[in-house]
This record gives structure tokens, sequence and C-alpha cells, in this order.
């Protein structure tokens, strides 16, 4: 009896684990392919098993805060099961103090309210393909 207990509260356990929300937020510091320009690129992940969310702001928790926009990358954006999305800020838009941090200091907002804080891709690319008509550095 208390065996079977054990193995039932085991599985719901496990099960709300595996589909609780979990978001990846990875960055990287690449050159563009085709500009020979940087950026610190950001992937947003969503690895639940089930579930979409929404995502709601980008941004480099500086001072003051840097927001992350993209005109053809607008937000909010829904992320399905195991969907990616992502953006650029170039490097110049970062101030040098901040580049040594840069990696850890991306901050994504849910719709639902969640803060999802950043961490270094280690497996990035040498160069970037965005598959975007023109990025304009501005």
């Amino acid at each position: 009896m208390i065996e079977r207990s054990i193995e039932k509260y085991a599985g719901e356990f496990i099960n709300a684990l595996l589909n609780q929300r979990r978001i990846r937020v990875l960055v990287h510091r690449s050159l563009l392919e085709d500009k020979r320009k940087e950026a610190f690129f950001i992937t947003v992940t969503n690895l639940t098993l089930d579930r979409e969310f929404e995502i709601t702001s980008v941004w480099f928790n500086a001072n003051p805060k840097i927001p992350v926009t993209q005109a053809d990358r607008p937000l909010p954006k829904a992320l399905k099961p195991n969907e990616t999305w992502g953006t650029w800020l170039p490097v110049s838009k970062l101030p040098l103090g901040y580049h040594h941090y840069a990696f850890t200091m991306v901050r994504v907002m849910l719709s639902n309210g969640t803060l999802a804080y950043s961490r270094e891709n280690v497996t990035h690319p040498e160069k970037e393909i965005v598959p975007a008509e023109e990025i304009k550095f501005e």
C-alpha cells in the first residue's frame, strides 16, 4: 500500500516537472555573414512538451535598460512547444562597459509575468545567417 502511494506521487511529481513552463534564453556574440558587423544574438526556446507561451518583451538589463526590438520580429511572439525564436542587438548599441557581461544581461518577459534570464550560448556558429531581407544597423 505504501509503495503504491509512493509510485503514485512520484509519477505525479515527474509529470509536473515535465509540464511546467520552461524557457531557455541563450546569448552569443557573432558576425553577420554578409555585413561584417557584430551583434549579440538572443535565442529563446520553449522547452515544454505541451504548453505554448508568449514573449512580450526582451531587453538588456543595463542602466538604463536597452530594449531589443526588430521590425521584422515583432513582439508579442507566441512560442509553441519546442519552438525557437531569435533576435539580435548590434554590439554598438550596448555600452562598452557591459560587453563582458552581455551574455547574462538579457531578460525575457512572458505574458504571465514570468521573467527569464539569459546565459551564454557556447555552441553558436562563427557567423550568423539571419533569415531576413536586410539588417539595418542604425
